[in-house]
């Protein structure tokens, strides 16, 4: 239980050590402001629930059709970026069906008064 502890200790000082770095590189500096309109403009460059159909290898079989988060993904890269999209409600106007009542849910909820 202590090493498990300790590995945890560390891990949590890994992750400020790597949340402080990224706040050094160029793109970090960038206004809040900006950063969401890059957002928006990838949300229409690449709309969330866009649904891409998979084949085999050989093309012979049909896999089942999967949505893709699109430009949900910018949520992925880092704790800032992560927090920029969630609290730019202009972001999430546009509701992806195809994700599922979960997300259905959690985009409307995310575009607060701003209209659908």
């Amino acid at each position: 239980r202590a090493l498990d502890d300790e590995l945890l200790a560390m891990h949590r000082v890994m992750c400020s050590v790597r949340a402080r770095r990224n706040t050094l590189s160029s793109i970090s500096r960038l206004p809040v402001e900006i950063l969401a309109r890059i957002f928006l403009f990838h949300a229409y460059a690449e709309p969330a629930g866009t649904v891409e159909e998979v084949s085999s290898k050989d093309g012979d079989l049909q896999l089942p059709s999967v949505p893709r988060l699109g430009w949900i993904s910018v949520t992925m890269v880092c704790r800032n970026w992560r927090q920029i999209a969630f609290n730019y409600p202009n972001l999430w106007t546009n509701v992806a069906f195809t994700l599922g009542d979960r997300w259905t849910e959690e985009m409307i909820s995310r575009a607060k008064s701003a209209p659908l």
